[in-house]
């Protein structure tokens, strides 16, 4: 039996998933890019962690915050493999999963971008 791979090529033809590509691609390099002319500025610790209690367990070295764009393109890369995978099988469920890849990406530019707001 024979295993079914999804030609790359039909996946960048759809405009709904080159969008979400480029939607990950942009958000990224804008987290990249507002922590990388920012860190130099920073306080040598950052508030990351906000579920814990209010105080100092929620700092972090500001080292930590390039956890967030890593993470961020880690998962959306995993999201977009899965609708690379799924493509030419179920279009909605690619469609779906890369949304949700943008949806990731743009959860942690805001926070990223909301934490650098606060101490700056």
């Amino acid at each position: 039996m024979k295993r079914h791979t999804p030609a790359f090529g039909s996946f960048t033809r759809d405009p709904a998933m080159r969008k979400s590509f480029l939607w990950v691609v942009g958000l990224w390099l804008l987290s990249l890019t507002s922590l990388g002319i920012a860190y130099s500025r920073l306080p040598p610790q950052v508030p990351l962690f906000y579920s814990l209690i209010r105080g100092s367990g929620q700092l972090a070295d500001k080292v930590w915050l390039w956890l967030l764009p890593g993470l961020a393109f880690v998962l959306a890369l995993i999201h977009l493999w899965i609708a690379k995978y799924n493509f030419n099988r179920d279009r909605l469920l690619a469609r779906i999963t890369s949304v949700a890849a943008v949806l990731v990406c743009l959860l942690f530019s805001v926070a990223l971008i909301h934490i650098l707001f606060i101490v700056l």
